[in-house]
């Protein structure tokens, strides 16, 4: 029994006969500088880095034993995996030991935040990590190689292990030599690492120090591997963060068509990756240009409808850039972009006011280069009562948008005009006259002077309360705002809709007989006209007396025309 006990205490300790110095500082032994094994790790120290002592869970002793500084620490807080002991197997001969070593702690890596523990860190530095791995990426067998390169791409993920590294010089070019030439999967991780390392400004300072762009956007034009297409699409839209020109690189090498061709992937994180690249990319000109030509509008108005919300929006990202070149814009709406657009309008997952303000402009866009398709999406999803409740939302951005679309694509559409009219969009359209806001004022007129060219939408105009703030408009001092109030009012009596009593009320009739008078030249005719058919029409005696002693105040009705 005691044997057994024993052994399993022994058990993967490192052997007396095999080391000849200490593991954690890397002293000499001697008669002196005896040896100790660390009761955790099973590692050979120096009497100076293993004066404490702890319980060692699972090592079928109760008390408290000998262990090193590094393990101490680790028993301290809990950590779940031993750093010495896969240190030790990274630095062992055996490929097997390292490649399970490696993913041990990548795994770490990647799944707990307190792998960034600042005693985690002396700890890797401590035990030399950063020149460990650098050798291990430059001589190791590939597939040690590859699981190397997966530890750093997860360690590069925390600024203090990218601050750590960084002092490691050889450490990116043995990077950069694995992406050049590595195998498949050593290349994948690799450029998975340079994608952690490329997150910070400075990581993407050394990179181009190191030339490695012209690497990377090598490995871009000529791997059809999707998972190395990610990780390569992650590096260069880090690097076309920063205005230092390298989307200029990657343009006149036609990286937009061979990054355009990857949104037909069915792999959602590909198309995540491609689609930020080319947003990226696509807000210049001259990668616009490039991505019409492609024909990308085909690939991506799918993906506007993806059921994926981190593809759907980096789709949106792309569309917004794209609908800002005309040609483009075109080719988003003969694609049928307007329909999923419209449609992300509906949906819950469109949330946030950076997202809304996004359709609103590209459907904006799409409205502008046709309007019949744009209205039909619109009509198609019922998005209408939604763009009337949007047009009074608390961001200015998003209420301008959505009563420019209201505005364009109501008008000439009866199904979108009856949804204005029983969604209350008159309502606020009336409300938006009466603001003092001129661009609200503009947009509102803007819509009411083309659904009033229809006489039962000419009607509903002026029972839902919005003649008098035309009339006031018919005087103001923007020009543009008079002549859209005098299209709205000329419409309105053209088509009937103000009624002798209407137009004899005491807050109407002052505004005709005052436009007798006025600049507006646009507004004279319909004023004089609704005037005299007023009179025709037969108003009542004390209202057709009160029509006269206004006209008669202001100077003769014939001098006034």
């Amino acid at each position: 029994g005691k044997k057994g006990a024993a052994g399993k205490q022994t058990e993967g300790w490192a052997k007396d006969d095999e080391v000849t110095q200490c593991f954690l500082t890397g002293v000499k032994f001697t008669l002196v500088q005896r040896k100790h094994h660390c009761r955790y790790c099973g590692q050979i120290v120096c009497a100076d880095v293993s004066k404490k002592t702890a319980k060692v869970p699972g090592r079928g002793v109760s008390e408290a034993v000998r262990v090193c500084d590094v393990c101490y620490e680790q028993l301290e807080r809990g950590d779940p995996v031993c750093i010495a002991k896969q240190v030790a197997k990274l630095r062992s001969e055996s490929e097997t030991a390292r490649q399970q070593a490696a993913k041990e702690l990548a795994n770490w890596a990647s799944m707990d935040p307190q792998f960034a523990d600042k005693g985690i860190v002396h700890a890797f530095e401590a035990l030399r990590a950063p020149e460990l791995l650098t050798e291990l990426l430059q001589t190791a067998t590939p597939d040690t190689q590859a699981g190397v390169a997966k530890l750093l791409s997860a360690m590069l993920g925390y600024d203090e292990y990218r601050e750590l590294l960084h002092e490691e010089r050889e450490l990116l070019d043995a990077i950069l030599a694995l992406v050049r030439s590595g195998g498949t999967e050593s290349k994948v991780s690799a450029m998975s690492a340079l994608a952690s390392l490329t997150a910070s400004k400075s990581g993407r300072s050394e990179v181009r120090r190191a030339k490695g762009l012209v690497i990377v956007l090598d490995v871009l034009l000529n791997t059809s591997h999707e998972p190395l297409q990610e990780a390569t699409c992650l590096v260069l839209a880090n690097l076309c963060e920063d205005p230092a020109g390298d989307w200029k690189q990657l343009q006149q090498n036609g990286a937009v068509f061979s990054v355009a061709h990857m949104l037909g992937s069915a792999s959602a994180s590909l198309q995540e990756a491609s689609l930020t690249l080319l947003a990226m990319l696509c807000s210049h000109k001259e990668c616009r240009e490039q991505a019409a030509d492609s024909g990308v509008a085909t690939s991506l108005t799918p993906l506007l409808g993806s059921t994926k919300p981190d593809v759907q929006r980096a789709a949106l990202a792309l569309a917004q850039q794209l609908c800002a070149f005309g040609r483009a814009a075109d080719a988003l709406l003969e694609a049928g972009a307007a329909s999923p657009l419209a449609a992300m309008l509906l949906s819950p997952g469109t949330g946030s006011s950076e997202v809304v303000a996004a359709v609103l402009e590209c459907l904006s866009r799409l409205a502008d280069s046709g309007l019949t398709q744009a209205q039909r999406a619109v009509r198609n999803v019922g998005a209408v009562p939604h763009l009337i409740q949007l047009m009074s939302h608390q961001d200015g951005r998003i209420s301008r948008f959505a009563t420019s679309l209201v505005s364009s694509l109501c008008p000439g559409d009866v199904q979108n005009a009856e949804q204005l009219f029983e969604s209350g969009g008159l309502v606020l359209l009336s409300e938006q006259l009466d603001s003092g806001d001129e661009r609200a004022q503009l947009q509102a007129l803007s819509a009411l002077s083309q659904l009033s060219a229809e006489p039962v939408q000419a009607h509903a105009i002026v029972e839902n309360g919005c003649l008098t703030s035309t009339l006031q408009l018919l005087e103001h001092p923007n020009q543009e705002l008079r002549a859209y109030a005098a299209i709205t009012f000329g419409n309105l009596c053209s088509a009937g809709a103000l009624t002798p009593p209407q137009l004899q009320h005491p807050s109407v009739l002052p505004h005709l007989v005052a436009m007798l008078s006025s600049s507006n030249a646009l507004a004279k005719g319909p004023a004089a006209a609704a005037i005299a058919a007023a009179r025709a029409k037969g108003v009542r005696h004390n209202d057709a007396d009160q029509s006269r002693e206004l006209v008669r105040g202001s100077g003769s009705l014939a001098r006034r025309v």
